[in-house]
């Protein structure tokens, strides 16, 4: 069976700023963070029966216009995929303020030559009976619930480098099957039964025996089952594509470092020739060599609220700015009169087909109205337009 893809773009992001938002049940940047959980959800039951990836790929180009060398897309893959996608965009909780619409657009097909992965820390905790082997758990992560991706994004525009950052989204349901053998039974049976106080003689001596390392491991075993009892889950694979190692892992340690309040990450670093739309397809468990098998998929499983920060879509307080426009921002035109750069550091140009048309423009005195009509005075001579 043929898998079938739908693409979207996110072509501008909303100016919080305009009164439209105020009018909505959530405004402001942390409304917008909020929808976000919302859209998550509904995308989990979803994609979840209808056997779909999601794919949010950011790719920057430092080739295309400035103001435009970002761009955002959201993939759903599988081999269900119909029309209900569209429907589930045009009224998702985030369809007020993004305008995401079904591209035609290709994604960059270029290979990079390093594929950066973020995974949870690993623990392999040695046994205090050292015959016993280690413990295997991973590292606890509490969520910085305003984290947005900003660092990230202004580090693409900083560097500027091509690379693509991609978060590929698998939702999964271990509710009913956490605790069977072939998961997590087995292993909390023979915890529980190392946890019995065990009384040890030498000599004249007796000792009651309790390992530190695998009462700890049992709790965090309970505490997964219990996440993934009450919350949506995951399969996810965030990673950047970037032709310098570098590059890769400062773009996973900025989006994990906005998402994160406590805990901690690892990045696992690839050399090759990586192609995004091939690897991207492929949402799969990254984990140490020494990883038990029934636990492979705990480095990249990611409850609902730890997804969250990583698959946000910009968000920008007053000031703030990216590489890729708000909807308030001014049309680029190369051949129109420059004027200069707006407070987002576009540039801002008149087109000359608009040139026969009034405009009007106000300030209070010594704003720089006269200087303004200087410059563009200036502007129509380097065109070679007569002005009277």
């Amino acid at each position: 069976m043929n898998i079938q893809s739908k693409l979207y773009e996110v072509t501008k992001i909303p100016d919080l700023t305009l009164s439209k938002y105020e009018a909505l049940e959530e405004s402001g940047v942390e409304g917008v963070l909020k929808k976000h959980k919302s859209f998550l959800r509904q995308i989990h039951r979803t994609a979840l029966l209808s056997n779909q990836s999601i794919h949010w790929i950011y790719e920057y180009d430092p080739e295309r216009p400035k103001g435009k060398r970002l761009r955002i897309f959201i993939r759903f893959d599988g081999g269900t995929a119909n029309d209900y996608t569209d429907i589930l965009i045009k009224n998702s909780p985030l369809s007020p303020y993004f305008d995401i619409s079904p591209s035609e657009n290709a994604i960059n097909q270029n290979t990079y030559r390093y594929m950066a992965i973020l995974i949870k820390k690993e623990k392999f905790s040695l046994a205090d009976r050292h015959d016993t082997g280690y413990f295997y758990s991973v590292n606890k992560w509490a969520m910085n619930e305003d984290a947005r991706l900003y660092s990230l994004l202004t580090m693409l525009q900083n560097m500027n480098s091509r690379c693509i950052y991609c978060a590929d989204v698998l939702p999964v349901d271990f509710s009913g099957t956490i605790e069977q053998p072939d998961m997590l039974g087995n292993i909390m049976r023979a915890l529980r039964n190392m946890l019995t106080v065990r009384v040890e003689k030498s000599g004249s001596i007796t000792s009651l025996q309790h390992d530190e390392s695998a009462d700890y491991t049992l709790e965090r075993y309970k505490d997964l089952i219990k996440d993934i009892s009450a919350n949506p889950h995951f399969i996810a694979n965030i990673r950047v594509y970037a032709d310098s190692p570098e590059y890769a892992g400062m773009l996973i340690d900025a989006a994990a470092s906005d998402a994160l309040d406590e805990g901690s990450h690892d990045i696992l670093l690839n050399t090759g020739n990586f192609s995004p739309s091939i690897e991207g397809s492929q949402v799969r468990d990254f984990c140490d060599p020494k990883t038990p098998r029934e636990l492979k998929f705990w480095p990249v499983l990611f409850m609902l609220k730890e997804l969250v920060p990583f698959v946000t879509l910009p968000a920008l307080y007053p000031g703030e700015s990216i590489e890729m426009p708000k909807e308030t921002a001014p049309n680029y035109d190369s051949q129109g009169l420059l004027l200069g750069k707006d407070n987002d550091d576009y540039e801002v140009h008149i087109p000359l087909k608009n040139l026969p048309k009034h405009v009007f423009i106000a300030g209070v005195p010594g704003s720089g109205k006269t200087n303004s009509m200087l410059h563009i005075a200036t502007e129509l001579h380097r065109y070679s337009i007569p002005f009277l």
